[in-house]
């Protein structure tokens, strides 16, 4: 009996893993853990912070950042989510964001450059956070730990007067 799941796994009979011409003993278990590994390789999971090689399983803390163009210039926007209610409250231009040690971030960027249709993006080099170029209307999502204690600026590369830092509390 052979099971063939997605070109990624070749059991025979649930005792013997067939890789090209070799074949091997092994348990059910240890197959399993390798089926995992290996499509976690091909379709990494959506929690999968970019500065952690392993999936973290815990909700993560909502930051939604606002890419806009005021009558000063081009700026960044912090809107906050309440816990649990979905809802959204006033604009921060040029935010400080807070967030405890240890936590997990979906930092939510968004473009909403209206006036200018310019495309924006965001840096954060101390959690290895940069999001693509970002055209009006687009967002990008990027899960991170905020693992390291201090103040961290982020900036935009194409706006360089867009900027705002992160403080990570103990």
């Amino acid at each position: 009996m052979t099971i063939l799941a997605f070109g990624i796994l070749d059991v025979q009979a649930f005792g013997q893993t067939t890789s090209g011409p070799q074949t091997q003993n092994t348990n059910f278990f240890d197959v399993i853990i390798q089926f995992l590994k290996n499509l976690f390789q091909i379709i990494p999971p959506a929690n999968t912070p970019i500065n952690n090689a392993s999936p973290v399983f815990a909700p993560a803390s909502n930051v939604y950042i606002l890419a806009i163009h005021t009558e000063q210039g081009y700026a960044y926007g912090q809107q906050s989510a309440k816990t649990g209610q979905g809802t959204i409250s006033g604009i921060i231009i040029n935010p400080t964001i807070h967030i405890p040690k240890g936590t997990l971030v979906a930092l939510h960027v968004i473009n909403e450059d209206k006036d200018t249709g310019s495309d924006q993006d965001l840096n954060i080099d101390a959690f290895n956070v940069h999001t693509r170029h970002l055209k009006y209307f687009e967002s990008q999502t990027i899960n991170f730990i905020a693992d390291k204690q201090g103040a961290f600026p982020f900036y935009s590369t194409i706006h360089p007067e867009m900027k705002g830092s992160v403080i990570v509390d103990p």
